[in-house]
């Protein structure tokens, strides 16, 4: 961090940030680029042939060119890795966290059954717009998200020059929240280590 802080104020040795950097990261991030690259050569080879529609398929449809070059395939292995990061990573790690939290509490697991079941008839009547009708749902989902973030720090912003919370951060500072510490706080809530859905529901 200290060295990207560095090549950002003297821009003028940014070059020499290649020649620092260990051949071993090299090396692994030249093998990782490999293995992506033939991940989504796979895929490709799958288009039209899988069971369910898949993030790819937003990126590549079937009836869409195959990337020419190597060029062209390195772009849409970067775009592939980002939307999997960016998108199927976080959201699943919310999901599979929202069940854990309510299946280690009972009592959060019958409200939310009862508040699911009387609400709907059949998967068919199951909507986003009903969903968001939900209170109990959405405060698990809430509350899951607050102990358990996939990003727990907040990404970097700079400051414009102005005062926040009483103290001034000068025009150019780079700052950062750590929404861990602040999901854990005591000051903001109670219980923070606990499961506790219903502090949404105020």
């Amino acid at each position: 961090m200290l060295l990207l802080q560095l090549y950002r104020c003297f821009p003028l040795i940014r070059p020499l940030q290649y020649l620092l950097a260990p051949i071993t990261k090299l090396a692994t991030l030249s093998a990782a680029e490999r293995a992506t690259r033939k991940v989504v050569g796979n895929r490709i080879d799958r288009r039209g042939k899988t069971e369910h529609i898949d993030f790819f398929q937003y990126i590549l449809p079937d009836d869409s060119l195959v990337p020419a070059n190597k060029s062209e395939l390195t772009h849409l292995s970067a775009i592939a890795v980002q939307v999997m990061f960016a998108g199927f990573g976080p959201m699943s790690d919310w999901f599979y966290s929202t069940l854990f939290c309510i299946l280690q509490e009972p009592e959060s697991y019958k409200i939310l059954v009862n508040e699911i079941r009387s609400t709907f008839q059949s998967y068919e009547d199951i909507s986003p717009r009903t969903l968001a009708g939900l209170p109990y749902l959405n405060a698990c989902l809430e509350e899951s998200l607050r102990l358990m973030q996939s990003n727990n720090t907040g990404l970097p912003r700079y400051s414009p020059g102005a005062v926040v919370d009483g103290h001034y951060i000068p025009k150019g500072t780079t700052v950062q929240t750590s929404v861990f510490a602040l999901g854990r706080s005591p000051r903001f809530f109670h219980d923070p280590f606990e499961f506790r859905p219903q502090c949404w529901l105020l």
